[in-house]
């Protein structure tokens, strides 16, 4: 393959003023770099067999170049049928663009589980209705308000026949580890209508989930987060939010008012909710914490709120993980443990991810889950296994392999996996040889049904979400160890 990009652009330069199929097809993926099909024909004004057309040529290697755009497939709660062919935008296909339509910011988007790419699928389904309204939409459009450099990222922003703006949000179902984005999510929400620039924004969020009919959790888990957000401002919020499945909202989309959305209303939390054993435990193995996590925290009373309402989630999970009988079960409970712990600091535009704060609401859960009472052996196994494998560090090879014997037979085979089967452990420590820096852990597994959330789509590359929470748990021990208590 080549990057000589000039025989592409050839091929998808306008011809007498017209541009050709293949270009009407790619510049639908400006606006977020995910389309679907169906999503094309609307807007591109192509016909269902063109635009199909355009778009596999474009899936496939074009002038001796990478392929302009890649293939998934997501479907959505509520629809019928097989799930919808959706393309993603490729460097190629975002280097095309750049030069012939000079967007110079214009990159392809880092999507890879069926989760995130199902959430872009959603909203560029709002985008599409709203502009078939005639009326203008932004998707991820960034809103800054205060000096300090804040923002939120509206979804998909819409301006009403009324002149203002108004949010949607797009959500899937909410599990216990979504707590802690969901409260940064509202958190911000609350500043950002309270500051200037909020005043141009309607204040009533509608938010679109694409959950199916029976899922109660999900409603109840942001109930939860809006008491907090309620409790914490003191006076009424100066946002609403209104919530709809999106299958019936593009049934008959209604764009000027909430109508046909129902509002979801802060939970009820009674005076002995901040009294329970479950806050207590909190705070207790809060304040136990080194000061180099406690300092990290703006405000450690927000944040044990926090962890003492995700107390009683992370003893839920650890007691499915107990209960679980047979391996699939035990597998799919252990993932799910695994990823609770890693997503309490690593979900989507999360500070840590963004800005590299220290990941506090993780180091506390595996914190505490490493010092729980039924797990005091394997914490003894822990910090013995790390004192081996460091007296091996001046090696590259020997504290490979001292690493990889900790990682198999204490960490691992104390949750019931052995080697040779479908999880895969590659360890990579810090060392010119490697070429990192830091301690390194790559997890592969090859049997989706050890998983809760398989991927649809796999990068050679790239680590799922439930991999990367492993991955993530294995490295803390050996990079937090002082956060830990493993010193």
């Amino acid at each position: 393959m080549t990057n000589d990009l000039r025989g592409l652009l050839a091929l998808l330069q306008p011809t007498e003023g017209e541009p050709s199929n293949l270009l009407k097809a790619l510049r639908c993926f400006v606006e977020r770099g995910v389309a679907s099909t169906d999503q094309v024909v609307a807007l591109s004004g192509l016909s269902y067999d063109a635009a199909y057309k355009a778009l596999t040529k474009l899936c496939a290697t074009q002038a001796g170049v990478t392929p302009n755009l890649r293939l998934a497939h997501v479907g959505l709660e509520g629809e019928k049928g097989k799930p919808r062919r959706v393309h993603i935008l490729t460097d190629t296909g975002a280097a095309a663009l750049r030069m012939l339509d000079d967007i110079g910011d214009l990159r392809a988007p880092k999507l890879e589980e069926h989760s995130e790419i199902a959430a872009a699928v959603m909203e560029m389904d709002i985008f599409v209705a709203a502009r078939q309204a005639g009326l203008k939409a932004q998707v991820e459009e960034v809103l800054p308000f205060g000096d300090d450099g804040s923002s939120i990222r509206a979804d998909v922003l819409v301006t009403l026949a009324s002149g203002k703006a108004a949010i949607f949000e797009c959500e899937q179902n909410a599990a216990a580890w979504s707590k802690a984005r969901l409260l940064d999510k509202l958190r911000r929400l609350a500043r950002f209508f309270d500051s200037d620039a909020g005043e141009q924004v309607e204040n009533n969020i509608r938010v679109l989930f694409n959950i199916r009919s029976d899922d109660v959790q999900t409603l109840q888990t942001w109930q939860e987060q809006l008491a907090l957000v309620a409790k914490e401002y003191g006076k009424p919020l100066p946002f609403s939010l209104y919530w709809q499945r999106l299958a019936d909202f593009l049934k008959q989309p209604e764009w000027s008012s909430v109508d046909g959305f129902q509002p979801i209303s802060p939970a009820s939390f009674s005076d002995a909710t901040d009294k329970s054993p479950a806050a207590a435990k909190a705070a207790d193995v809060l304040s136990a914490l080194p000061e180099v996590v406690q300092a990290s925290v703006s405000s450690l009373k927000e944040l044990d709120l926090l962890l003492g309402l995700m107390y009683e989630d992370q003893q839920e999970a650890f007691r499915q993980y107990q209960a679980s009988q047979n391996p699939r079960q035990r597998s799919r409970a252990f993932f799910a443990l695994m990823l609770f712990i890693y997503e309490a600091s690593h979900y989507r535009h999360s500070p840590t991810l963004e800005y590299a704060t220290l990941p506090v609401e993780s180091l506390y859960l595996l914190r505490r889950y490493l010092h729980a009472h039924q797990n005091a052996k394997l914490f003894t196994q822990i910090k013995q296994g790390l004192a081996t494998a460091a007296k091996n560090a001046d090696g590259v090879t020997r504290y490979r392999n001292a690493m990889t014997q900790f990682i198999w037979n204490v960490f691992l085979r104390w949750h019931g996996f052995a080697r040779g089967g479908p999880l895969r452990i590659k360890v990579e420590p810090p060392g010119f040889e490697t070429g990192r820096s830091e301690f390194y852990v790559e997890v592969s597994v090859n049997n989706r049904d050890m998983l809760n959330n398989p991927p649809y789509y796999r990068s050679f590359y790239d680590m799922c979400d439930e991999e990367k929470a492993l991955a993530w748990v294995l490295e803390a021990m050996v990079n937090y160890p002082t956060e830990l208590g493993l010193e």
